[in-house]
């Protein structure tokens, strides 16, 4: 099997989880990518490929004929006033070389990870029939790229399975995400700066993550199906903060407005997970609590004491 983005902190966690359960992966991985989260998890074989060259992508695929992709390779909007143009452009080209890639070599399976933002922010639960459009720029290339991989793979008669992830945490996550930060000025004292507005999401480990996409390439009701990956509770920024607080027994300094809010922070973002419940037996079983407590026994092996 292949796992894309193998490099990346959700990647790295497919990589290892799905290699404990057995399977033979090849993580593919950009030629100037640092790998050094492949360096904390189960040795794999790793490919160089450049999933935005067609010709790059379509070779690897062929040579490595995999049964099972998992699509975990994602595009980061670029900053500067032309991230728009370059984002979209690249997140279309990356998507359709990787599903017209998995279609030519026969995999049987594709897993298709993409992000909560395909919704729009909403106080109720986000449920995968919800049709409203998304409200950020980020969420409708998302969903644009996503819906031509799935419509692609319907009318080529290969099994895709869509997981929407909602906001995922845990060891190997990139030290600027908000977690990270507010668990690293919980160990060193140094000052968090917030949003002005205190957003909700709905924090899900990455280890259920993993396991969700471990249930999802061989489940005989995933092929075709859009699936929340998440908790089903939101939790402001606040509260993140708060049950940091209460696992290293002290507060945390922090700044409100110090930070300032990208378009997806704003307003509330949590799931209705009751269809990975009944189809697929999936339920995130990794508390918000537990979770935090987990990252910070991580962060604290590492940062200087």
């Amino acid at each position: 099997m292949v796992v894309t983005g193998a490099a990346g902190f959700v990647g790295a966690h497919l990589v290892d989880a799905f290699s404990r359960q057995g399977a033979s992966v090849v993580g593919l991985v950009r030629s100037e990518t640092n790998a050094w989260r492949l360096r904390e998890v189960a040795s794999t074989e790793t490919v160089c490929c450049e999933l935005g060259d067609e010709r790059d992508t379509a070779g690897t695929f062929a040579r490595l004929a995999p049964d099972i992709v998992v699509h975990a390779a994602v595009e980061r909007p670029p900053k500067g006033p032309a991230w728009h143009d370059v984002f979209a452009r690249t997140t279309s080209s990356l998507s359709w070389n990787v599903v017209t890639a998995a279609h030519r070599a026969r995999a049987a399976r594709v897993v298709w990870l993409t992000t909560q933002y395909e919704y729009p922010a909403c106080a109720s639960p986000a449920a995968e029939h919800d049709h409203r459009p998304p409200d950020t720029f980020y969420g409708a290339v998302k969903l644009a790229a996503s819906l031509v991989a799935r419509r692609y793979a319907d009318d080529m008669g290969m099994a895709l399975t869509c997981l929407r992830l909602f906001s995922v945490y845990g060891p190997l996550e990139s030290e600027t995400r908000f977690v990270q930060v507010a668990l690293r000025a919980a160990l060193s004292g140094a000052m968090l700066p917030l949003t002005a507005a205190d957003p909700v999401h709905d924090f899900v480990h990455v280890d259920d993550v993993a396991r969700s996409a471990v249930i999802a390439a061989t489940h005989a009701a995933a092929p075709g199906r859009i699936f929340n990956v998440a908790s089903g509770t939101g939790t402001s920024n606040r509260g993140v903060v708060a049950c940091i607080e209460s696992l290293v027994g002290r507060p945390i300094e922090t700044r409100t407005g110090a930070f300032a809010a990208s378009e997806r922070d704003r307003g509330e973002w949590r799931a209705d997970v009751r269809q990975a419940e009944e189809q697929l037996g999936f339920r995130a079983t990794v508390s918000l609590e537990e979770g935090l407590a987990r990252n910070l026994a991580w962060l604290r092996g590492r940062l200087p004491s």
